[in-house]
């Protein structure tokens, strides 16, 4: 028995070291060589496939591989590919210029990646199903279009059948008051990577006002911007009955300003409250002393109760030398908290006639580190160095005259109370005097005239 085996294992390394197979004339597997070569060809790189009779090289159909010893490999035309997988011109696949097909096992089902030059010369790479593109992005502009072929006319243009739509949601099935539904934010990286020292500058968020459910989702629209602060602000508030308040997080009429308001042209309204002062004094007197000045009325003449000074201050920043910082003194460490929401509980709820699935879940609260710039140290974007520049402020407060105008029409009030109280008093000495006009004519018509005799 073992001497079989003997016999059978010499002929076995027979067959392996003087077997040779011939493709196209070649041999793939010279005997000890111990390289598998493929067909004749003046091409280096190219990749030979067999069909268990003859080999051929895919190159011969110009989309065939080329594979490099970097294990770059090349597809469509590429004989030297500048990366692990390097792909130019597939006309076959929907008629652009050069793409990658996935598809499903049953055929229903691809979707494309390819690089498109259009008319205009521009190259861009589109994402598509099938022969549809759904996403765009342009090399020269470097913008993005969802559901947009050709020239996104922004860094992202959404295009539906019927308007655009984007949406921004929260994964949160238990949303109470006060919760965040998704938010829009505007923020500025103060360093080239923009990984560290991100400034926020402005946000508009979607705020619920209690708590969601199937019959409620009252929610307020909240907008904030940052003033010199690392978090921006609430400066307007949009509530779910549609009330504007600026200055104030609960808006109780259609427009709710805290504050003053001023305004550069005319103002009308139905009715206004008035809640003006009111003035005891001689008005027409303050009014006659009232002036004229280059057309308009002079407010350094108005009496001083309706006389304002209106004052704003106008700031003027000056900066001084840049002084450099290294990179690893230039941030510093803050420690943020974070929600993350895990499945607490799942129950079943039965909505007409389907069973709906509701998790609730658990918000904990974690504590991590971040990197930002300290306070005071700036990134040079021109020079890639970091820096801190003493800055100084100077403020000049400009005061202009004014007038008040409810004070104004306080005292006009009181003018046309005091011209009414002038024109009873004449009128009453008119009376008196008419009266004593007709009682003279009176006796003057009893005197009868004497008759002389001679």
């Amino acid at each position: 028995m073992k001497f079989i085996k003997t016999i059978l294992l010499l002929i076995t390394i027979l067959l392996v070291t003087q077997v040779s197979m011939a493709v196209d004339g070649d041999p793939i597997l010279e005997p000890n060589a111990g390289d598998v070569v493929g067909p004749a060809s003046s091409t280096d790189n190219v990749v030979a496939r067999f069909d268990g009779i003859t080999g051929k090289l895919l190159q011969n159909s110009a989309n065939g591989p080329v594979v490099l010893d970097t294990g770059f490999t090349g597809l469509g035309g590429i004989t030297t590919p500048e990366a692990l997988l390097d792909v130019s011109a597939i006309p076959a696949l929907v008629n652009q210029s050069g793409g990658i097909r996935l598809g499903n096992t049953t055929g229903t089902m691809d979707w494309n990646l390819f690089v498109k030059t259009d008319a205009d010369g521009v190259d861009r790479f589109s994402i598509g199903s099938g022969a549809t593109e759904v996403m765009t992005f342009d090399s020269v502009t470097k913008r993005v279009g969802i559901n947009v072929s050709i020239d996104p006319v922004s860094l992202l243009e959404v295009r539906g059948t019927t308007g655009g739509i984007a949406t921004l949601s929260t994964s949160d099935t238990t949303v109470v008051a006060t919760d965040t539904v998704g938010t829009l934010n505007f923020q500025a990286p103060l360093e080239a990577s923009g990984v560290y020292g991100i400034v926020p500058i402005a946000s508009i968020s979607a705020v619920a006002e209690e708590t969601f459910d199937d019959n409620d989702n009252q929610s307020a629209l909240v907008f904030k911007i940052a003033n010199d602060a690392a978090t921006p602000t609430e400066r307007m508030r949009v509530s779910s009955a549609g009330n504007v308040g600026i200055g104030t997080m609960s808006p109780s009429s259609p427009l709710h300003v805290v504050g003053n308001a001023y305004f550069s042209a005319n103002v009308s309204a139905l009715t206004f409250t008035d809640r003006t002062p009111f003035y005891e004094g001689d008005a027409l007197s303050e009014i006659a002393l009232i002036k004229g000045k280059d057309g308009e009325i002079d407010h350094d003449t108005l009496p001083a109760f309706s006389h304002v000074i209106n004052r704003r201050t106008d700031k003027t920043v000056s900066y001084g030398p840049k002084i450099k910082v290294d990179k690893k003194d230039a941030f510093e460490e803050i420690e943020v908290i974070e929600q993350e929401a895990s499945p607490e509980s799942t129950k079943f709820e039965l909505v007409g006639d389907e069973v709906v699935e509701k998790i609730t879940l658990a918000k904990e609260e974690k504590k991590k580190l971040k990197k930002q710039l300290k306070p005071g140290v700036k990134f040079d974007e021109s020079t890639g160095e970091f820096y801190t520049q003493d800055e100084t402020v100077t403020e000049e407060i400009i005061e202009t005259p004014g007038r008040n105008i409810g004070a104004s029409v306080s005292m006009n009030v009181v003018a046309i109370q005091q011209l009414n109280e002038l024109v009873k008093s004449q009128q009453e000495q008119i009376n008196t005097l008419t009266a004593t006009v007709s009682a003279l004519d009176a006796r003057l018509k009893k005197l009868e005239p004497k008759t002389l005799i001679e």
